[in-house]
C-alpha cells in the first residue's frame, strides 16, 4: 500500500506505515431535511443519515410518523 503523498514520516514518525487513506465519497453531501422526512413518513429507517441524538428527539417527540 501507497502512502498518501500528504502523509510524510517526519510528521508523523513511526505512524505513517500504520495509516491507510480511504478515498470515499463524502457522505451527507445529497441528504436534504425533505428526504428525510419522506423517508420517515414512508416508514424507513433515517439511522445512519442522520446523528443518533436527532433520531432520538424524532422518536421522543413522536415527529413524521407514518401515515396509517
Amino acid at each position: 500500500e501507497d502512502i498518501h503523498p500528504d502523509m510524510h514520516d517526519d510528521v508523523l514518525p513511526g505512524l505513517s506505515q500504520r495509516i491507510v487513506m480511504v478515498d470515499a465519497p463524502l457522505l451527507g453531501v445529497w441528504i436534504s431535511s425533505t428526504h428525510v422526512i419522506e423517508r420517515l413518513l414512508s416508514g424507513k429507517s433515517v439511522r445512519y443519515i442522520v446523528p443518533d441524538a436527532v433520531l432520538n428527539y424524532i422518536q421522543k417527540h413522536g415527529l413524521y410518523k407514518p401515515k396509517s
